[in-house]
């Protein structure tokens, strides 16, 4: 996958994200989580919690660039229970890499 190997080559880390479960956003490309990694991105999905006391994982993900911006698009589901919910991740950090 093409995010594996961005995260593999080091790019990113510009901006971490805050990754309290209390006040994570990203619910659309306005309020998109700024991140540096894919690493990020699951320790945001790990720290969120679902209505079943559990917490989400990726279930599908994609990319798409809008106004220059480069973001990821994860569709999440709960570990335990049936919760679903789009998370909004901005990876301009770290799409195209510039070494």
């Amino acid at each position: 996958m093409l995010l594996a190997a961005l995260a593999a080559s080091g790019c990113g880390g510009q901006t971490p994200a805050s990754t309290g479960a209390a006040t994570v956003a990203g619910t659309s490309f306005a309020d998109a989580i700024k991140v540096g990694s894919v690493g990020e991105e699951r320790d945001i999905l790990n720290r969120t919690s679902c209505d079943d006391g559990s917490f989400f994982r990726v279930a599908q993900l994609h990319i798409q660039q809008v106004n220059g911006h480069y973001y990821d698009i994860v569709d999440a589901e709960c570990v335990k229970g049936s919760e679903k919910r789009q998370f909004y991740f901005d990876v301009t950090s770290c799409f195209p890499c510039k070494n």
